[in-house]
């Protein structure tokens, strides 16, 4: 008998210039998700990934907020995110980051800094699996510490209906405006950082000479 958590048939496939993405059924999809962790950025206040390698572990394209994916530009943790696509009663996928900025108050911290809810899965051109959806993200101070909601830390985990409950109700419920107005400042952060690296370690395609089917809709190259 098949899994009942395999995905159902999408709404539809199409096609978006070489990348193909397969839009989800809305009102289809459970209330449960996942964990989905990523390394911060040290040079930043902002919960923003590492765009210039102060951590040590690549320079990170993911999650890729200008555009609200993840496992987008290049691979972050791709099984977790895989598995995220495949399940209809999974809905959010939370991430999770330690703070490492050794100026605020909150540095050496895990939270949950925000959540994507997901809408499409995108196929890139060399067959890369990526969620994209409506992206939430908010300051380190408004944030729910990871050990409010978990004893044990683990940078992949399911997430129930009643735990996610829990974290909705704690993290905040800004208006469309406000919550587009923080995604834009921690765009524009993340623009800055990157002027620091070479072309080869930009974290966007097109400063890297390739071309990015999401261009047009990106908060990085559409500022307000």
């Amino acid at each position: 008998m098949p899994c009942k958590n395999k995905r159902k048939k999408p709404i539809r496939s199409e096609k978006n210039g070489a990348t193909e993405h397969v839009l989800f059924q809305k009102g289809k999809l459970g209330k449960r998700g996942r964990i989905h962790y990523f390394y911060h950025s040290p040079l930043s206040t902002l919960p923003i990934r590492d765009v210039c390698n102060g951590q040590g572990e690549g320079w990170k394209t993911e999650p890729h907020i200008e555009i609200g994916a993840e496992n987008y530009v290049g691979p972050c943790r791709p099984t977790n995110i895989v598995a995220h696509l495949n399940r209809d009663d999974e809905k959010y996928l939370f991430l999770v980051t330690t703070c490492r900025n050794r100026q605020m108050q909150e540095n050496n911290i895990t939270y949950f800094v925000g959540y994507i809810e997901k809408s499409e899965e995108l196929i890139t051109k060399d067959k890369r699996h990526a969620l994209k959806g409506r992206i939430f993200l908010f300051p380190f101070e408004k944030c729910v510490p990871y050990k409010s909601i978990f004893q044990h830390f683990a940078p992949m985990r399911l997430v129930d209906e009643k735990t996610i409950k829990t974290l909705l109700s704690r993290l905040p419920k800004p208006e469309e405006k406000d919550r587009l107005s923080f995604l834009r400042e921690c765009v524009k952060e993340i623009r800055k950082l990157d002027k620091r690296n070479k072309k080869e370690r930009k974290t966007c395609l097109i400063l890297r000479g390739e071309d990015c089917d999401y261009k047009s809709e990106c908060l990085r190259w559409n500022p307000p």
